[in-house]
């Protein structure tokens, strides 16, 4: 019985730490958007790239744009892009933009701002925990 118990709650933790990483992924997205409720849409202008590692040990890069758009009142402000993507932006493009309307100089990118690398892993953990799950469930009396 004792080992029945082991081989369970193995999985069992792998499910558990992939649905928590699945969790704090959207929690954070779903505050930053709540945090820019409000905030004014504007069209902006890609005028750079910054790259940024995919993590400590992928050799692949990430890239967020650095941009420039123009406030309700005519005025300019820059703005960089924190969260990084595949998506490598062509200087000169225009890009949507989020700015706080009360302070021009906030402002973000819209989407779906998770922490995609977390979410991913998060994903991939509780699956195999639940496979595991239902493996052993199967071989286990």
């Amino acid at each position: 019985m004792e080992i029945t118990a082991a081989l369970l709650a193995i999985p069992a933790v792998v499910l558990t730490v992939g649905v928590l990483l699945v969790g704090w992924s959207l929690f954070e997205s779903f505050c930053r958007c709540r945090a820019w409720k409000g905030w004014a849409a504007a069209t902006g202008t890609v005028t750079g790239i910054l790259p940024g590692p995919d993590g400590p040990s992928s050799g692949r890069h990430r890239f967020a744009p650095s941009y420039e758009f123009m406030d309700w009142s005519g005025a300019r402000h820059p703005g960089q892009g924190d969260v990084f993507g595949p998506d490598q932006h062509i200087i000169g493009e225009p890009i949507r933009v989020l700015y706080n309307p009360a302070n021009p100089v906030e402002s973000a990118l819209p989407g779906l701002p998770a922490a995609r690398g977390r979410l991913s892993t998060g994903v991939i953990l509780a699956a195999f925990g639940v496979a595991g799950l239902a493996m052993f469930r199967s071989f286990l009396p």
